[in-house]
């Protein structure tokens, strides 16, 4: 085949490539949206030849717009792990080709085990596990052909995985949640505490419709969520609760900046546009002429996708509206139906907003703090302890790195007494320097939880 580099028609790349490998798999989920791949029954499974050229257009691509290194590659199926040897030599082949790409790999969990996951991680292959809480939630909907539920077989595996690859960030579980489910939430959450992974992505099922009673039943759950703050700064032992969100202009991150390379070796806007009634109408590329960047932009800027920014009013949250409206089509559901649809993934998206900003924000402070330079886990204790009982204390947040004004905090905190009072002090109108000051408030008060002191914080400008 011809190798030729095709350069895009705008300034964007899309930062995900997802790869296809086969159409095979060895559950039969309920809610599985890759299940019309396996309707005619044949296998079939990409070629090397086939990905190796797909990841090369994907890579040039990112190239030519200064994106070298900022790349993504997912490992989807249905079940990637029974293609384990083409995974393997892809994956080699990438590592070797490009070091700075990141890979993922989605697997139902079942064929996972201590040599497959070694290799993955190795070679800084991101494994998301799908397991959808406790045997009951898990069971309801993932089984075996037949019907025997897959619980046992997933827990199994990640068990008998080695633990510092267990709960390290090289690996994390993906569950699932259904309005079948939902009143499990508490019972799966309790369960994941005990599985001593390190991170989990919770996500609603794309395709189930929400009606009032399974609404009720969703922000009773989030209760679950917002009386446990610590768990959202990473002040509690693992896991991390994580949320599978859509952005705020969600058909723009799905049409504009994911691409999917099909089992007919065509790129398609992400793996929901390969089902009926879309087929090779939504190819935008082939691995002869590469990724059609302008087609992509006519997909963005046609009709059915200002009906969907029409019919949605809250496009960003837990549900994601192109996947459900395209879903809709392909049923083919009436426009009022679809509509209906629209209405409902707004009302599932308004609910999580209404209940959870306070917690995503915290997520967001924790993940800020971990990432601070220096900054460390938040369990951890200072290397200098105070011998005289410290009741209150002031602190002028902004200036100096985060890690030194947690060392004078921790001073403070792990001095004896049990009731304190803590004041952040910033510069009046210093917008970084207050943001810091709220970012160790919500330090301070995790780090009081674990040692169970008393707390008094107050943020004060100078």
């Amino acid at each position: 085949m011809k190798k030729k580099s095709v350069k895009p028609q705008d300034p964007r790349s899309p930062f995900l490539l997802e790869l296809v490998l086969s159409n095979r798999c060895n559950l039969a989920c309920d809610y599985c949206s890759s299940s019309f791949l396996l309707k005619d029954g044949a296998r079939k499974v990409l070629p090397f030849s086939t990905l190796r050229r797909a990841v090369e257009l994907y890579a040039g691509c990112l190239e030519e717009n200064g994106l070298a290194g900022e790349g993504l590659v997912s490992f989807t199926g249905n079940e990637p792990l029974l293609e384990f040897p083409l995974l393997r030599r892809v994956v080699r082949y990438i590592r070797r080709a490009y070091p700075a790409m990141r890979m993922r790999l989605d697997t139902n969990g079942t064929l996972l085990d201590a040599g497959k996951a070694s290799f993955l991680s190795r070679n800084g292959v991101r494994i998301f596990v799908s397991l959808d809480g406790c045997r009951a939630a898990h069971d309801r909907h993932r089984t075996f052909p037949g019907g025997r539920g897959s619980f046992d077989a997933v827990v199994g595996a990640l068990r008998a995985l080695p633990e510092k690859l267990r709960s390290g960030g090289d690996l994390c579980v993906w569950s699932v949640v259904t309005p079948e489910t939902i009143g499990l939430l508490p019972e799966s959450l309790d369960f994941f505490r005990g599985l001593g992974i390190g991170t989990v992505v919770l996500g609603l099922e794309t395709y189930a419709r929400w009606d009032a009673a399974a609404l009720r039943r969703l922000k009773d759950a989030f209760r679950c969520f917002r009386s446990r703050p610590l768990e959202a700064l990473g002040g509690c032992p693992p896991p991390r609760f994580l949320f599978g969100l859509s952005g705020a202009s969600d058909f723009r991150g799905m049409i504009g900046q994911a691409v999917s390379l099909a089992l007919d070796g065509r790129f398609y806007p992400c793996d929901f546009a390969l089902i009926p009634p879309g087929g090779r109408d939504l190819s935008v590329g082939d691995l002869e002429s590469g990724i059609d960047m302008r087609k992509l932009d006519r997909m963005i800027s046609g009709p059915m996708f200002r009906r969907i920014e029409r019919g949605c009013e809250r496009m960003s949250g837990l549900r994601a509206p192109v996947e459900r409206y395209y879903r809709g089509l392909s049923l083919g559901l009436s426009g009022r139906e679809l509509s209906r649809d629209l209405r409902d993934t707004s009302r599932v998206n308004l609910l999580f907003a209404r209940e959870m900003s306070g917690y995503l924000g915290l997520l967001e402070r924790g993940e800020r703090l971990a990432t601070a330079p220096g900054f460390g886990d938040l369990a951890h204790s200072p290397k200098y302890s105070a011998d005289k009982t410290a009741a209150a204390f002031r602190l002028r947040a902004g200036g100096a790195p985060l890690s030194a004004q947690r060392a004078g905090l921790d001073l403070f905190l792990y001095a004896p007494g049990r009731t304190k009072s803590l004041t952040l002090g910033f510069p009046a109108g210093d917008a970084p320097a207050r943001g810091s000051a709220a970012d160790l408030c919500a330090y301070s008060l995790a780090k009081a939880g674990l040692l169970g002191l008393k707390l008094a914080v107050s943020l004060e400008p100078e």
